[in-house]
Formats: C-alpha cells, sequence, structure tokens
C-alpha cells in the first residue's frame, strides 16, 4: 500500500539537509505505541536481519536552497510505502486526529491523503528514484577494522546485493524462499548523493533505473524498498510516465 500525504503550512517550510532523521521519526510517532515499540525496537527479522518493511520517499514540492536549509513553500508532501497494511493504516488513523503536525522546526497541518494506485509490474520497468538507492557492504580492513564500502550502479555487485535483499524481504512476506534474481542497470548517468543521518554519511543513487527479472521481486522492491536503509528513507521508486514530481527553484 502506498500512500501520499499532503501538508501546508502558513509560513515557507525550513528543513536541514539532513532531514530524514526527523521522518523517519514522525512516521513512528504516527504508529500505534505497541506496533511502534515493535518495529523500532526489533522489527521483522530474518537470518539475524531485521527489516522494518517501510520505506518513505524525499519530500516533494518546490524548494530553494538557503544557507544549511532546504526551504519549500508552503505546501510539501510526502509518500509513504509498506505491504503491511495495518503499518500504512495505522499511520492515516492517526495523522487525522491530530490538529497539527510537527517536522524539526515546523508545524504543519493535514490536507489530504491520496491512497495511490499501484502500476502494473512486469518483468521489465523503468522507474525513477523517489529516494536514493542505497547498497553497500560492511567490509574488513587488514587491520580487522569495519569499513563501510558503498557500491556504484556499475558495479556488478549493485544487483547482485539488491537481488539478495529482495529475497529476504520476499520470504519475510511470504514465508517461503524465491529463485531468481534482479538487475538493475541506470540509464544515462546517475547522481551520488550523500546524506547525513544520525551522525553517519550514506552514499545513494538518484536517476532513472530499467529494472528486469523476477516479477516477484521487483514487486516486493516496489513496495518496500530497493536496496538497504529503506526505513531511513532509500530505496523508493516511482513507474517511469515522463512526469516531474518535484522542481527546484532556479
Amino acid at each position: 500500500m502506498r500512500i501520499k500525504i499532503n501538508l501546508s503550512s502558513e509560513n515557507p517550510i525550513y528543513l536541514s539537509t539532513s532531514y530524514n532523521r526527523a521522518v523517519q521519526g514522525l512516521i513512528y510517532n504516527l504508529l500505534d505505541y505497541e506496533y511502534r515499540e515493535f518495529l523500532h525496537d526489533k522489527g521483522y527479522v530474518f537470518n539475524n536481519r531485521r527489516f522494518k518493511l517501510f520505506t518513505f520517499s524525499k519530500i516533494l514540492g518546490r524548494f530553494i536552497i538557503q544557507g544549511s536549509y532546504i526551504v519549500f513553500d508552503r505546501h510539501i508532501s510526502l509518500i509513504i510505502s509498506s505491504p503491511i497494511d495495518d503499518l500504512i493504516e495505522g499511520i492515516c488513523n492517526n495523522i487525522i486526529k491530530l490538529e497539527s503536525i510537527e517536522l524539526e522546526i515546523n508545524r504543519l497541518r493535514l490536507e489530504s491523503i491520496e491512497f495511490l494506485h499501484e502500476p502494473n509490474i512486469g518483468e521489465e520497468i523503468i522507474v525513477y528514484t523517489l529516494s536514493p538507492i542505497v547498497v553497500y557492504s560492511t567490509l574488513f580492513t587488514k587491520d580487522g577494522k569495519k569499513k563501510t564500502y558503498y557500491y556504484s550502479p556499475l558495479e556488478e555487485e549493485f544487483s547482485h546485493l539488491i537481488t539478495n535483499n529482495l529475497k529476504k524481504k520476499y520470504a519475510l512476506l511470504n514465508s517461503s524462499m524465491l529463485e531468481g534474481k534482479v538487475e538493475v542497470e541506470p540509464i544515462k548517468r546517475c547522481r551520488e548523493i550523500i546524506t547525513s543521518f544520525k551522525g553517519t554519511m550514506i552514499k545513494g543513487w538518484h536517476g532513472k533505473f530499467k529494472i528486469s527479472g523476477n516479477r516477484d521481486l521487483i514487486l516486493t522492491g516496489y513496495r518496500c524498498g530497493f536496496g538497504s536503509k529503506n526505513s531511513a528513507g532509500f530505496g523508493m521508486v516511482e513507474v517511469y510516465k515522463d512526469v516531474r514530481i518535484y522542481t527546484k527553484v532556479r
């Protein structure tokens, strides 16, 4: 299930360039207490790997960069996606009860919630990112120290690790393993995006991709997010329809 939350303010909306943590916190706070505690502290576990099984877009709207802030006009939107209907329904049920919504230094009001139609997903689709796709491995240096290596879409491991990640998510949702693979290929040149999240610099890729392979795995990625760190606001895509969803003011 995928929703688009439309928010507004009486004043321009100031957000830090590392607002992902604030958006993640907002989503958790919109869940019922018991489910929020479960999701935050434990999540859905597969072979000792924890998954939250939701993702969200960048903030959508017209904006300018002003110093260390992104300044949006008085209307913004946020898209949230999850295959767990209770998660999405809980957000909707709770947000409509609030007189106002706090996001960093801003006090916002709910304008509307849109339930978005899921497009037909086949064995090959063209998508654009609503939030950057992150793929990484934890490696060890010669002296035994941990090192995080972020892969680019031009490296073979990019699609391989996305496939393995999707298989785990599929197994959690369907209680069975699935064979097959997914290839994620950039179309034209993608943009590397570096985001600070809880003091850690995360590298992801923003742009248009061709995704091909097992349909069920692709559908799992569409609903949960592709790659890693989905619940931190990474890996959300939309099927390409040649429309612009946000515009930077020049």
